[in-house]
């Protein structure tokens, strides 16, 4: 088995309590291991005013309400991914503990979640699991050509956060 795939089988998402994950339209993951403690990582995660530092496909992050720039459940914020605009977007999930984040948002026919999943391989390494997850009408409608978008966006998303908290281990300046 290769690193890649038995680092796939030590992470699971952890999905917010009540969304239901299982046959999604249109479906995306990536995992990453990471040369920073799990705390560190998670810390990355709640930072996506920097995210725009590493994943140069991400621009035009905003405040949409609640905390900022650390992200707490109830937060929302709204990006760019290229020339498409997210609407925000809210935190629907925040464990500092068990180190698992999601946010959630959608439209008419599209409900979205985007789950970050740590998990801590020893006291400076860890590994990230980005998995985001489509339903509805309009998911499968557009699947055809959203799909590979949607794995394309997880991998760049894991990548950068990687590397953000590879580079700074003991996780993002002050907010």
């Amino acid at each position: 088995m290769s690193t890649a795939a038995s680092s796939e089988s030590l992470i699971t998402t952890t999905w917010p309590e009540g969304f239901d994950a299982r046959n999604p339209a249109i479906a995306g993951f990536a995992v990453r291991e990471v040369a920073a403690p799990a705390e560190s990582v998670f810390a990355w995660i709640r930072r996506p005013d920097l995210h725009t530092e590493y994943y140069k496909g991400l621009r035009g992050v905003r405040k949409a309400g609640g905390a900022w720039p650390q992200l707490e459940v109830g937060s929302k914020v709204s990006f760019f991914l290229g020339a498409l605009f997210v609407p925000p977007v809210k935190v629907v999930q925040c464990d500092p503990v068990g180190f698992h984040f999601a946010w959630a948002g959608g439209g008419p026919g599209i409900d979205a979640v985007h789950a970050f999943t740590v998990v801590a391989t020893s006291d400076t390494t860890s590994l990230l699991r980005s998995e985001e997850v489509w339903q509805g009408p309009v998911s499968k409608l557009i699947k055809p050509v959203a799909a590979g978008t949607l794995q394309k966006v997880q991998t760049d998303w894991a990548a950068a956060i990687a590397a953000a908290a590879s580079q700074h281990p003991l996780g993002p300046p002050a907010a």
